[in-house]
């Protein structure tokens, strides 16, 4: 387990000098991962709920979430994006308490940005954590991207809804960690009218709706308005909705190729299970396709 743990920050490291992510102030995010890591480890006597890294100060409602937020988006760069464009436009789908959109800034501070959130457990957070830091040019929607605009059950599933999902198959499916926060109704809407007409990069980690938003947006004509998709992908056999082939088969008939890769590996210990929820998600990153 030691091993483990030695490989992985090794790895992280490796990480955040690799010439492959182009990024400032490399030192200054290792020392602050450093510390993060040390303050996790003693989070169980001190229950942080404030942290501050490069020239960003955040609330934490659940500092290990916050740990393992922090080292998939500024550590491992899940979301990272290259680009000539100085003032990209994104959306961002699953903002939780704001870190993708802090990572955005981070790589692009004029990158115009809309991202939605349904959760209540963590709205006000992502909002103070936008605020405070003094971001501009972001839209914050209150909602869930979905096939269609409506109102949908949303079920609670980790700390810091971390986890949360519109569908029943996937919360009946898998552990809720002890929560005993019921399911609540969201407002859900098409992801297509919130497209431009040229968007540079769409991020979504919407726990299992991937698929349907993304047929929604080729039904709609809008697939090809945006250059760069990123994603987690959630798969989980009771929701043949969002089958992987036909997520891969959408993009593939519209000219983009699909790389899929584990965001981290398990411990030999540790056991992969379609149970378990979604520590190890896979992503999805699409590129156009060589004629």
């Amino acid at each position: 387990m030691l091993l483990h743990k030695i490989i992985v920050l090794m790895s992280d490291i490796e990480h955040i000098f690799s010439p492959a992510y182009k990024h400032p102030r490399r030192g200054k995010i290792l020392r602050n991962y450093l510390r993060i890591r040390v303050r996790a480890s003693l989070n169980r006597w001190f229950h942080f709920t404030h942290e501050h890294f490069l020239d960003y100060r955040v609330e934490v409602p659940d500092y290990d979430v916050f740990l393992a937020i922090f080292r998939q988006i500024f550590v491992r760069h899940t979301y990272y994006l290259e680009t000539k464009n100085s003032s990209p436009k994104i959306i961002d789908c699953g903002g939780n308490i704001g870190m993708s959109v802090l990572y955005f800034k981070y790589l692009y501070p004029n990158a115009s940005i809309t991202v939605f959130e349904p959760s209540r457990e963590v709205l006000s957070v992502m909002k103070r954590n936008i605020e405070g830091n003094k971001l501009k040019d972001v839209k914050i929607v209150e909602a869930a991207v979905s096939a269609k605009d409506g109102e949908l059950e949303i079920h609670p599933r980790g700390n810091a809804a971390s986890g949360n999902t519109l569908l029943s198959g996937i919360s009946e499916a898998t552990p809720k960690k002890g929560l005993a926060e019921k399911p609540y109704t969201v407002k859900t809407v098409r992801l297509s009218p919130h497209i431009p007409e040229t968007l540079d990069l769409l991020k979504l980690d919407i726990e299992g709706s991937e698929g349907g938003v993304i047929q929604e947006l080729e039904d709609a004509g809008k697939l090809h308005s945006v250059k760069e998709y990123v994603m987690e992908y959630h798969y989980y056999p009771q929701v043949p909705e969002n089958n992987f082939g036909d997520l891969v088969k959408c993009f593939e008939r519209n000219g983009l190729g699909v790389q899929m890769y584990f965001e981290d590996m398990p411990a030999a210990s540790e056991q992969l299970s379609f149970a378990h929820n979604g520590s190890y998600a896979t992503s999805l990153r699409t590129s156009p396709l060589k004629k």
